[in-house]
């Protein structure tokens, strides 16, 4: 009997990715829909139809990179000048060469500066993580097929989601920062002692845990604005999918990535990568890994996510009255409503309007269950006028 229980307290294998979470589908009106159509043509259309909006939360999330990039521009401006002064090559006072002892100093110059600045990868991290908490979360509602303010949407994510991923992205610094400033001694103790393999070995495995805490980060960040958990719950099964599903995580998180890569390609190439980071490169960024971890969840932990988020009755009626707006707008031969567009305001100019005392409610922004019902009046009443056969100010005119 014992042995019995014992065999049927056992998981099945599909659910170690969605131990402690919850799924959020509906918290705050957005709801996971089912995709109709490939992951590709999702990305192509959400690119299309938003592109004004990713260039707009691109602008914004330079906010959160621009630290990460100082650091990086103090760093290079402070190794141009302890090289454009060091004794390289060049002779000391009377003719006398070098010591031998200098053939370090690059390696010692550059380990320097690693140690100092990359020490504060940290702080820019955790401050980039705060950024990245509502742009994934505006993606994420985007790839959902919702219709978002970008701005408002952007710090509604950042309440539901920064803390873990700020945590997250501390964790995630630690490592990169460790990396880059052990990648720099190596150099170093090979420039004194020679190259030894043991060396080589140590700096190839720092490379790679580098690259696999930027997979594992990636995952948790999506993870972490698409289901309810504790820090320790979105790293454990974030870890589960980064190992699990590491090539197709490697390949989707270059295809991501390559807007950056200009940067890094020297001469005038460099520039157009400046350019294209400016402009669409982090967003794009954040929409090919959101589509593609969408995708990852679906398969992987969606069917066997226990617990549900409960929508409230709030949230369930603000969801319908947002699409009963955006029926009327396109009715109204406006098409589809883009991020940012204000429907209550622009749909409030072609509604009849009674010469009474009955006024167009509008909403700015947060609106509670009392404003829907307040509309809902004043929409009956704008009716009974129409149906009366009533004339507009403008039709007295």
């Amino acid at each position: 009997m014992g042995k019995k229980e014992k065999k049927n307290n056992v998981k099945p294998e599909k659910e170690r990715f969605s131990k402690g979470f919850t799924d959020v589908s509906g918290r705050d009106g957005f709801y996971r829909p089912k995709i109709e159509i490939g992951r590709w043509s999702l990305g192509m259309q959400v690119f299309k139809d938003n592109f004004g909006s990713l260039v707009g939360l691109n602008l914004f999330m330079l906010i959160f990179v621009a630290p990460i990039f100082v650091i990086l521009y103090l760093r290079s401006g402070h190794l141009a000048s302890e090289i454009a002064t060091a004794p390289f090559a060049a002779n000391i006072g009377l003719g006398f060469q070098p010591n031998p002892n200098m053939i370090a100093l690059p390696q010692t110059l550059v380990f320097g500066a690693d140690s100092f600045y990359y020490l504060f990868l940290p702080l820019a991290i955790a401050w980039l993580g705060l950024g990245l908490s509502g742009a994934a979360f505006v993606m994420r509602n985007l790839c959902w097929g919702e219709r978002v303010r970008v701005y408002k949407t952007f710090f509604v994510g950042i309440k539901r989601s920064a803390l873990p991923i700020v945590i997250g992205s501390v964790v995630y610094s630690i490592f990169i920062a460790g990396g880059l400033i052990a990648c720099s001694y190596i150099d170093l103790l090979n420039a004194l002692d020679g190259a030894k393999w043991y060396f080589i070995l140590i700096k190839i495995v720092a490379i790679i845990v580098m690259v696999y805490a930027t997979l594992w980060y990636m995952t948790f960040v999506s993870a972490s604005v698409s289901y309810k958990a504790n820090a320790l719950s979105l790293a454990v099964n974030s870890l589960k999918l980064t190992t699990v599903f590491l090539p197709l995580n490697v390949f989707f998180a270059a295809l991501s990535l390559i807007g950056f890569s200009l940067m890094f390609l020297g001469t005038s190439f460099m520039m157009i990568g400046v350019l294209l980071v400016a402009i669409l490169a982090v967003s794009f960024a954040i929409l090919v890994w959101t589509v593609y971890s969408q995708w990852l969840f679906d398969r992987a932990v969606n069917p066997s996510v226990k617990d549900k988020y409960v929508p409230t009755e709030e949230e369930i009626q603000a969801k319908k009255l947002r699409e009963e707006l955006a029926k009327k707008q396109e009715q109204a031969g406006d098409g589809f409503i883009t991020v940012g567009t204000t429907v209550m305001k622009d749909l409030g100019e072609v509604m009849p309007i009674s010469k009474g005392s009955v006024e167009m409610v509008r909403f700015d922004g947060n609106f509670t269950r009392a404003d829907i019902k307040r509309a809902e009046d004043k929409k009956k009443e704008m009716l009974n006028d129409v149906d009366s056969g009533e004339d507009s100010p403008a039709d007295e005119k």
